[in-house]
C-alpha cells in the first residue's frame, strides 16, 4: 500500500492548470496490486494524472477501497490540477477510521475547497467573478480546517488556514455586496438610460408626428391657396369674358342706335326733301295761270267722265285738262302713300321685320 505517502499535506499555493491527458483504460490494470503498483511509480515520476488514475482503479478492483489510496489519489489529482475528482477523493478518505488519516483528508479537502473558490473568484479575461460560488467553496473549506483541528488539535496549519478562510469569506461576502450594489446601479443605470431613451424616443416620435401633421397642414393650405388662386383666375377670366360681352353688347347696341339715328336722320331728311318737294309743287300750281282743270265752281263736284275710245277699242285721253278737285285728290293720295311708306319702314328698322305692304 502507499502509507508513506499519507504524510504529505498540500499546501495553499495553487496547483498547475489541468493538463489534458488520453484517459487510461480500465484494462490496463487487471489487479489491485498492479494498478498500486502503476500508481506509486507515477507518483514518483511526478506523473500526477496517471497516478491518479491508476489508484482510483485500484480502489474499484478491491472489495473495500483503502481510505488510504483515496488519500493518495487525492494528492496526485490535486498536484495534476483536477480538483473535483481530488476533492471526491479525500472526502473518501476522511471516512478512515484512523485519526491521521481523516485529519489530513479533512485539511487537504479545506485546500482543495480554498483553490475552487480561488478560481471562482479570479474570473477569466473580460468575465465576471462568481462570487456566490467563492461564497459556497470558502464556507466549505472553513468546515474541513475545523474537521481537521476537530481531529487533531495540534494542527497549526489547519487553525491558521482557517483564519484565512474566515477573512477572505468576509472578503467575498463585502465584494459581494458591493458588486450587488454596483449591479443595482448599474441596473438603475440601465433603467435610467432605457427611460432616457424612450424619452428620447417618444419626443423624437411626437416631433416627427408634429412635423408630419405640419407638412400636412401646410400642404393642405398650399393646396387650398392653389384652389383659390384658380377659382380667382376663373372668377377674372368669367369677369374678363363678361365684361368683354357686354362691352360687345354696348358697342352692338350704340352701332344699332347709331344706325338707327342715321335711319332716322335719313328719313328726316327725305321727309323734309319731300315737304319741300310738295311745297314747291303746290306753289308752283297755284302760281301757274294754265290750270289743268276748270274754272268751275270749286264747290262742284267734278262729273266723272267716261273715257273715250279709239277706233282700236284703247281709251283716248281727254284734252289734257282735270279739274282742281282730281289734282287736289291725287296729290292727297301721293302724300298719304308717302307718308304711309315712311311709317312702315320706321316699323321695319324698329322691329328688324320687313313689312308686308309694297313700297310703290
Amino acid at each position: 500500500m502507499l502509507a508513506t505517502l499519507l504524510s504529505v499535506t498540500l499546501s495553499l499555493a495553487p496547483p498547475p492548470p489541468a493538463a489534458a491527458h488520453a484517459p487510461t483504460p480500465p484494462s490496463q490494470w487487471t489487479s489491485a496490486p498492479a494498478a498500486i503498483d502503476a500508481g506509486r511509480k507515477a507518483f514518483e515520476n511526478q506523473q500526477w494524472q496517471l497516478a491518479a488514475d491508476a489508484l482510483m482503479r485500484a480502489n474499484e478492483l478491491l472489495e473495500q477501497p483503502d481510505p488510504r489510496i483515496s488519500y493518495d489519489q487525492g494528492v496526485a489529482a490535486y498536484r495534476a490540477g483536477n480538483l473535483p475528482v481530488a476533492a471526491t477523493a479525500f472526502e473518501h478518505a476522511m471516512n478512515s477510521s484512523e485519526p491521521d488519516v481523516a485529519s489530513a483528508a479533512a485539511y487537504n479537502l479545506g485546500n482543495t475547497a480554498w483553490q475552487m473558490a480561488d478560481q471562482a473568484g479570479t474570473p477569466a479575461q473580460g468575465g465576471q467573478p462568481d462570487l456566490e460560488s467563492a461564497k459556497k467553496y470558502l464556507g466549505e473549506a472553513l468546515n474541513h480546517y475545523r474537521r481537521a483541528i476537530a481531529r487533531n488539535s495540534r494542527d497549526t496549519d489547519a487553525r491558521a488556514n482557517g483564519e484565512l478562510a474566515w477573512q477572505r469569506l468576509q472578503e467575498v461576502e463585502q465584494q459581494q455586496q458591493d458588486q450587488q450594489q454596483d449591479q443595482q446601479q448599474d441596473q438603475q443605470q440601465q433603467d435610467q438610460q432605457q427611460q432616457d431613451q424612450q424619452q428620447q424616443d417618444q419626443q423624437q416620435q411626437d416631433q416627427q408626428q408634429q412635423d408630419q401633421q405640419q407638412q400636412d397642414q401646410q400642404k393642405q393650405d398650399q393646396q387650398q391657396k392653389d384652389q383659390q388662386k384658380q377659382d380667382q383666375q376663373q372668377q377674372d377670366q368669367q369677369q374678363k369674358d363678361q365684361q368683354q360681352q357686354d362691352q360687345q353688347q354696348q358697342d352692338q347696341q350704340k352701332q344699332d342706335q347709331q344706325q338707327k339715328d342715321q335711319q332716322q336722320q335719313d328719313q328726316q331728311q327725305q321727309d323734309q326733301q319731300q315737304q319741300k318737294q310738295d311745297q314747291q309743287q303746290q306753289q308752283q300750281e297755284q302760281q301757274s295761270p294754265n290750270m289743268p282743270w276748270d274754272e268751275s265752281d270749286p264747290t262742284e263736284t267734278p262729273q266723272k267722265q267716261e273715257p273715250q275710245q279709239d277706233p282700236t277699242g284703247q281709251p283716248t285721253k281727254r284734252d289734257g285738262k282735270m279739274s282742281k278737285q282730281e289734282a287736289q285728290r291725287l296729290l292727297q293720295a301721293i302724300r298719304d302713300r308717302e307718308q304711309q311708306r315712311r311709317k312702315e319702314r320706321l316699323e321695319q328698322d324698329a322691329t328688324g321685320q320687313p313689312t308686308t305692304g309694297r313700297d310703290y
